[in-house]
């Protein structure tokens, strides 16, 4: 996440719409050098394909799905193939099979962590929401229970 400066905070509210925020006006307003949100953005063309194609190849990776066999007693679930777990996110390496991570005490564990601080932050961004106050609720006890 990035933290933007108040003036290009401001640029944003000016560029709103019949009370919506475009990516291609914000795109348009930045492409100005002396826009406060033109820092944000990737210029060099080159360096931005490439950008591109990363974000396209980590769609790739997620989009492949595999049944996975929770409990002996349930039919399976179908999951994404791969899991990227926080250790690999900031070493910027990739990807696991995510039956191999799940069969792996400390790398199930790493992604239960993982998918706690994902559901904090989902819980942060509808908090808003009093409708989800009892699913918050119960993340909040897994939370503490692990």
């Amino acid at each position: 996440m990035i933290k933007l400066p108040a003036e290009a905070v401001a640029e944003l509210q000016t560029i709103m719409r019949d009370g919506l925020l475009r990516p291609r006006d914000v795109l348009d307003r930045a492409r100005d050098e002396s826009s406060a949100l033109h820092p944000f953005f990737t210029w060099d063309n080159s360096e931005a394909a490439e950008l591109r194609r990363l974000d396209e190849a980590r769609r790739v990776i997620v989009s492949v799905r595999v049944h996975v066999q929770t409990r002996p007693d349930t039919p399976p679930v179908q999951v994404r193939a791969f899991v990227s777990l926080a250790r690999d996110r900031v070493a910027g390496r990739g990807y696991r099979e995510t039956e191999v991570a799940l069969a792996d005490y400390d790398q199930r564990a790493e992604l239960l962590r993982t998918a706690l601080q994902e559901l904090g932050a989902l819980q942060r961004k509808y908090a808003v929401l009093s409708e989800l106050a009892q699913v918050f609720a119960a993340v909040e006890q897994v939370s503490k229970a692990g």
